[in-house]
């Protein structure tokens, strides 16, 4: 993905996850799956770094109600080339109060 793309790819979703938040069922709340080839199980992905001079990105999947996320155990941190998104999909699930949230970083190298 060119830079340009890839900064409007990301945007797109963000502003489809602030939507579908905003417009939840009760009871719901929006989660956004990426997938990757070569792999059938999606990474739940709450954060999204992207670079201005690389096509890569880093996929954050945070501990859910994590207060410091980068010192939580369970949180995945995934460096990919943006050629290896497959499809990014948002969907609803029950809100348990821990929500994963979702955002979008441009990072400067």
């Amino acid at each position: 993905m060119a830079d340009d793309s890839q900064a409007a790819f990301w945007r797109i979703a963000g502003q489809n996850y602030d939507a579908l938040e905003q417009r939840a069922p009760e009871g719901f709340t929006p989660i956004v799956d990426v997938y990757v080839d070569g792999s059938t199980s999606p990474i739940p992905t709450s954060v999204v770094q992207t670079r201005e001079k690389h096509d890569w990105v880093v996929l954050q999947s945070l501990n859910e109600g994590s207060e410091d996320p980068e010192l939580h155990a369970g949180n995945l941190f995934v460096l990919i080339h943006s050629n290896r998104i497959a499809r990014v999909e948002l969907r609803f699930v029950r809100d348990d109060g821990r929500g994963l949230g979702f955002s979008v970083t441009a990072c400067d190298d």
